[in-house]
């Protein structure tokens, strides 16, 4: 699943969110996530495929839009610690 959601602690719920942009962000785990100012930054992670990630997001809070800053995505290694070549 692809989908981007943003927590609303004072109702205790969870919202889906649309982007104004294209791009989609993967389905990631073990990432970083910051937020400064009026931007939220997402940085690298673990596929579901289980590559390591070393891309970075920023999702513009106030107009919800997307964006890939560095989409040098896929490590050559899996994250079990297994190299690619010995699937």
């Amino acid at each position: 699943m692809n989908d981007l959601r943003i927590f609303n602690p004072e109702k205790n719920e969870w919202k889906y969110i649309q982007t104004l942009s294209q791009q989609q962000i993967s389905a990631r785990r073990y990432h970083t996530a910051a937020i400064y100012e009026r931007f939220m930054y997402v940085y690298a992670g673990v596929s579901k495929e289980g590559y390591y990630l070393k891309d970075l997001w920023t999702l513009h809070l106030s107009i919800l839009f997307l964006l890939v800053l560095n989409s040098n995505i896929i490590f050559r290694e899996l994250y079990v610690g297994k190299s690619a070549n010995s699937r």
